[in-house]
């Protein structure tokens, strides 16, 4: 494991620590959570796929999937923070993206 991937993976881990935190202190409607959870599960699978294409459908997924769902739920008077959309479906992103690189086989080193 390099020193980038260290950081990456803790820098992961401390947004999701901080979204878990954010979402105790502020809490939004279940509604919402799970609205915007299924935002970031399709964009996190998305992120998994190899292709070039899939990564630029997620990154628009969770720019303007989550800003017309949210104009969506505020019209039927859900009220919430205005960071909460983004910060959940990026948190089920970023959470959904490293689990499935946890599940992809890894190949052996052939040593010679």
């Amino acid at each position: 494991m390099t020193v980038s991937d260290k950081v990456r993976h803790t820098a992961a881990a401390a947004f999701l620590t901080g979204t878990i935190i954010t979402l105790f202190v502020n809490p939004v409607a279940p509604e919402a959570l799970l609205t915007f959870a299924v935002i970031g599960v399709v964009s996190g699978v998305l992120l998994a796929v190899p292709a070039e294409l899939a990564g630029w459908i997620a990154g628009a997924l969770l720019l303007f999937g989550t800003e017309w769902m949210q104009s969506v739920l505020v019209r039927r008077g859900l009220v919430f923070p205005w960071y909460a959309p983004v910060l959940i479906a990026a948190a089920f992103a970023v959470f959904v993206y490293y689990v499935a690189q946890l599940m992809k086989p890894r190949s052996r080193s052939v040593s010679a």
